[in-house]
């Protein structure tokens, strides 16, 4: 709504009558390329690989998820540069899962953020989230292990919170 329309509707408001409005709301739109058709699974585009994006231009939705998607760029620059191959988070780690799903699949993009959903065989929250969390943890501390990170502790001490 326009500003003065915002002020004309609060107004009809009995308890608002009076009230002093410090700001008028507006309107927040995130604008996103068609990365499942022009990026490929490292956030590259598909027609000159030079190039990555990350963040909310990419279709991942809030904070974590952009942030997340910067360093997991960063990551592969990195690779990159070192004459390595780029690497692709786990498809059972959420963000490994929200990854794929903005890069992948036929249909029409819809910005998403994390999600259990995502992490399911069904793509509802179905599953138990204790088990869901367990499964996410091991997948990467296996894919930790493939490209030499290291990790303290065990899988089993992780997973004992949950």
């Amino acid at each position: 709504l326009k500003w003065s329309e915002q002020k004309r509707l609060l107004r009809t408001v009995p308890a608002l009558k009076n009230a002093e409005i410090v700001r008028y709301g507006v309107m927040h739109r995130n604008l996103y390329v068609d990365s499942r058709n022009v990026l490929d699974k490292y956030f590259r585009l598909k027609e000159d690989k030079r190039i990555f994006f990350a963040g909310q231009i990419t279709g991942v939705e809030g904070y974590l998820e952009s942030a997340a998607s910067g360093l997991y760029v960063a990551m592969n620059i990195c690779r990159v540069l070192k004459w390595l191959s780029p690497i692709e988070l786990p498809r059972g780690t959420l963000m490994g899962a929200l990854f794929r799903y903005v890069t992948s699949g036929r249909r029409r993009l819809r910005p998403m953020c994390a999600s259990y959903g995502l992490l399911s065989p069904d793509g509802k929250s179905s599953l138990k989230r204790s088990n869901i969390a367990k499964e996410s943890i091991k997948s990467l501390a296996n894919f930790s292990e493939q490209i030499g990170w290291k990790v303290g502790g065990t899988v089993e001490d992780t997973t004992q919170r949950f």
